[in-house]
């Protein structure tokens, strides 16, 4: 599902003058429980939004390497050329969003599977070898490290202990759509269930 449409229709229905709506600037792919046919119900949500997230890279990255140079290979965070397989995927985990476009010399990059985003965390030290595989949560924290290591991007964590404090994060917010413009993702713990979620846009209301 492409969020593309949705974040164009997101301020629809707002009156004129009594609000402010503040967006994400690229378009990004919905990913699911169920999507790519692995049964992930009950541990996945984290692994989900932090697919979302990267889908947001993805579109920027290549949305940034197509207004450089079209014949130069990596970009400007200097990424190494990947060895890829016939179905264009690469073999080693850093630079496992790498295929092959059909543009010679040019790269597209592609979101990690569950699977990737595991062997990406282990492959930086941040969880033990049986982690690949297994159906364990990964939060916030673990987004951050993905993020950082696949796309370069750089992520911040804002702790807010209640419901009622994330008011007072608002305006934040909108000026991080405005000058960031990726989703935010946010992670609950309930009890003993941790939940994920993803915030596409903030709508400040005035009476």
């Amino acid at each position: 599902m492409d969020l593309q449409q949705l974040s164009k229709r997101a301020s629809s229905g707002v009156k004129s003058g009594l609000a402010e709506v503040h967006l994400i600037t690229c378009p990004c792919t919905y990913y699911h429980y169920l999507c790519d046919d692995i049964d992930d119900r009950g541990w996945g949500c984290g692994y989900r939004s932090l697919q979302c997230l990267c889908s947001w890279a993805v579109s920027q990255t290549n949305r940034e390497e197509g207004e450089s140079e079209r014949g130069t290979a990596t970009s400007e965070n200097t990424r190494e050329p990947a060895t890829t397989d016939d179905r264009g995927h690469s073999g080693t985990v850093r630079e496992t969003c790498v295929s092959v476009s059909s543009v010679p010399g040019v790269k597209v990059w592609r979101v990690p599977s569950l699977r990737e985003i595991q062997e990406t965390l282990v492959k930086i030290g941040d969880k033990p070898p049986g982690f690949v595989g297994s159906r364990d949560w990964i939060g916030s924290f673990e987004a951050c490290l993905v993020l950082d290591h696949l796309f370069s991007v750089a992520c911040k964590i804002v702790h807010v202990s209640s419901g009622a404090e994330v008011v007072n994060h608002v305006e934040m917010l909108a000026q991080h759509f405005d000058s960031v413009g990726s989703p935010v993702m946010i992670g609950i713990i309930l009890g003993y269930e941790s939940q994920n979620g993803l915030v596409l846009r903030v709508k400040l209301v005035w009476p």
